[in-house]
């Protein structure tokens, strides 16, 4: 009961990040002429995206049964906290990676169970 739960909560904000990742990629389509070159080039949306989608992912696997899912929302955990440090550590503006750290930590406290229940 409670690692689904925990699963619910990880798909809910792994589905938050695929929402920012489109808005952002609308978003580029519209202000660049050259749009999905633009976007195949911004190494921060890619990794946001990944890590979003290894989160869904792993999240649908899980509340399927599959045991490895874990491994998948773990390397979706390590994508977006990747990409926070790197934005933190490059100098970033604060409002630039506010909302990955809160989620980032969230995460992590959420996955950490995902290992230790069955």
């Amino acid at each position: 009961m409670i690692r689904s739960l925990l699963i619910f909560v990880i798909a809910a904000i792994g589905v938050y990040f695929i929402y920012n990742a489109g808005i952002y990629a609308g978003f580029v389509m519209k202000q660049r002429p050259d749009g999905m070159d633009a976007l195949l080039e911004d190494i921060p949306f890619l990794l946001r995206f990944a890590g979003a989608f290894f989160l869904c992912a792993g999240s649908a696997l899980a509340l399927l049964g599959v045991r490895s899912a874990r491994w998948m929302i773990a390397l979706g955990t390590a994508c977006i906290s990747f990409l926070t440090l790197a934005i933190i550590f490059v100098g970033g503006d604060r409002s630039l990676w506010q909302d990955d750290a809160i989620s980032s930590g969230i995460l992590i406290l959420l996955t950490l169970p995902l290992f230790r229940l069955r």
